[in-house]
Protein backbone atom coordinates (compact mmCIF):
# COMPACT_ATOMS: atom_id res chain seq x y z
CA UNK A 1 0.00 0.00 0.00
CA UNK A 2 0.95 3.47 -0.51
CA UNK A 3 -0.33 7.09 0.98
CA UNK A 4 0.68 10.03 0.78
CA UNK A 5 -0.18 12.59 2.91
CA UNK A 6 0.30 16.30 2.61
CA UNK A 7 0.35 17.61 5.43
CA UNK A 8 -1.71 16.87 9.06
CA UNK A 9 -5.14 18.14 9.48
CA UNK A 10 -7.67 17.23 12.07
CA UNK A 11 -9.26 13.92 10.26
CA UNK A 12 -6.12 12.50 9.06
CA UNK A 13 -5.51 10.04 11.61
CA UNK A 14 -9.05 8.59 11.46
CA UNK A 15 -8.97 8.64 7.68
CA UNK A 16 -5.56 6.67 7.63
CA UNK A 17 -7.11 4.08 10.28
CA UNK A 18 -10.07 3.73 7.91
CA UNK A 19 -8.28 3.32 4.87
CA UNK A 20 -5.81 0.64 6.36
CA UNK A 21 -8.78 -1.33 7.78
CA UNK A 22 -10.32 -1.04 4.34
CA UNK A 23 -7.34 -2.22 3.03
CA UNK A 24 -6.40 -5.74 5.55
CA UNK A 25 -9.62 -6.29 5.10
CA UNK A 26 -9.88 -7.04 1.40
CA UNK A 27 -6.23 -7.96 0.79
CA UNK A 28 -3.04 -8.87 2.31
CA UNK A 29 -0.90 -6.10 2.63
CA UNK A 30 3.05 -6.88 2.45
CA UNK A 31 4.08 -3.44 3.59
CA UNK A 32 3.09 0.27 3.49
CA UNK A 33 4.83 3.36 2.02
CA UNK A 34 3.89 6.13 3.95
CA UNK A 35 4.99 9.52 2.23
CA UNK A 36 5.60 12.67 3.79
CA UNK A 37 8.25 13.99 1.41
CA UNK A 38 7.34 17.91 1.50
CA UNK A 39 5.12 18.04 4.69
CA UNK A 40 5.25 21.05 6.28
CA UNK A 41 3.50 19.44 9.73
CA UNK A 42 0.08 20.94 10.86
CA UNK A 43 -2.09 19.36 13.62
CA UNK A 44 0.27 17.74 16.20
CA UNK A 45 -2.55 15.24 17.35
CA UNK A 46 -3.45 14.62 13.85
CA UNK A 47 0.10 13.42 13.45
CA UNK A 48 0.18 11.67 16.80
CA UNK A 49 -3.52 9.58 15.48
CA UNK A 50 -1.36 8.53 12.55
CA UNK A 51 1.03 6.78 14.51
CA UNK A 52 -1.31 5.23 16.84
CA UNK A 53 -2.74 3.62 13.84
CA UNK A 54 1.00 1.30 13.47
CA UNK A 55 2.40 1.60 16.98
CA UNK A 56 0.45 0.45 20.21
CA UNK A 57 2.62 1.64 23.03
CA UNK A 58 5.40 4.18 23.85
CA UNK A 59 6.43 7.37 23.69
CA UNK A 60 4.93 9.05 20.64
CA UNK A 61 5.95 12.94 21.01
CA UNK A 62 6.89 15.37 23.62
CA UNK A 63 6.50 19.07 23.51
CA UNK A 64 8.75 21.23 25.98
CA UNK A 65 7.60 25.12 26.44
CA UNK A 66 10.22 27.72 27.02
Amino acid sequence: GYVRITQFQEKTGSELQKAVSKWLRDKPVNGLILDLRNNPGGVLSAAVDVVNTFVSSGLIVYTEGR
